[in-house]
C-alpha cells in the first residue's frame, strides 16, 4: 500500500490512498470522490465497523486490526498530550470527541480516541478497536473492567442499525459475564468483537 506524505506537516499516511495527496478529498475505500474534510471520522469509522461485523460488500478490502479513523491505514498512531489526542495520520484534523462519540442519524459513527483504563495501560485507541485491544493486551479483562468503562466502549444496536448492519449481523459489542455481587445485568451492557471468520485478502 502507497504513503502519501502530507507537505505541509510532513505526516506519512499509509492508508487507502492514491499516490498523490489530490486524493485526499477522496475515499480510498468506496467510490465518493468529494469527502469533506471534516466528515473522515464519520465516514470511515462506518466503512470500519461494517467490516467488522461482517458487511459483504467490504470482505474484498483487509483491514488491520487496529485501522486508523481517518484513513483506514495500519501504521497511524495515537496519543495523549495533555487532555488532547494527537495523531500520525496526514488526514487526521481535531474535532469535538464529545459531539463526534455520540451516534446521531446524521452522523452515526461513534467511532472516536479512547484512553484505554484498564490496569494503568493509557493506551489510545479508536473505539471500534477496543474488542481487538482488550483480547491481544488485558488478559481476563472481563474480571476487571469497570462498567463506566464497558459504557463508554458500547456501540449500540441502533448505532449499527444507522450504520446499515443487517438485522441478522448486529449483536452485542463485548460480552462481559456477571460474575460477583458487585454487577448486575443492568450495569454491564453486552458487546462482542469483530468476527474471527476469515476474511478474502
Amino acid at each position: 500500500m502507497e504513503q502519501a506524505v502530507d507537505r505541509q506537516t510532513g505526516k506519512r499516511c499509509r492508508g487507502f490512498l492514491s499516490s498523490s495527496l489530490a486524493s485526499a478529498h477522496a475515499c480510498g475505500i468506496c467510490s465518493l470522490r468529494q469527502l469533506k474534510p471534516d466528515e473522515r471520522q464519520n465516514h470511515l469509522g462506518q466503512h470500519i465497523l461494517r467490516w467488522l461485523l461482517g458487511m459483504g460488500d467490504l470482505l474484498n478490502i483487509h483491514l488491520s486490526d487496529y485501522p486508523c479513523g481517518f484513513c483506514g491505514g495500519s501504521d497511524c498512531q495515537l496519543a495523549m498530550k495533555g487532555q488532547k489526542w494527537t495523531s500520525t495520520c496526514s488526514l487526521s484534523y481535531n474535532f469535538r470527541a464529545s459531539t463526534a462519540g455520540q451516534s446521531t442519524d446524521k452522523r452515526p459513527s461513534s467511532n472516536i480516541p479512547i484512553i484505554c483504563k484498564l490496569d494503568g495501560c493509557r493506551e489510545v485507541h479508536w473505539k471500534y478497536n477496543f474488542p481487538k485491544h482488550l483480547e491481544k493486551r488485558h488478559a481476563g479483562w472481563q474480571d476487571t473492567i469497570m462498567p463506566s468503562f464497558v459504557n463508554e466502549l458500547q456501540v449500540s444496536d441502533e448505532e449499527q442499525r444507522r450504520i446499515g448492519i443487517r438485522d441478522d449481523l448486529r449483536r452485542p459489542w463485548l460480552v462481559v459475564p456477571v460474575t460477583g455481587s458487585k454487577r448486575t445485568l443492568s450495569d454491564i451492557s453486552n458487546i462482542t468483537g469483530p468476527p474471527t471468520t476469515k476474511r478474502k485478502t
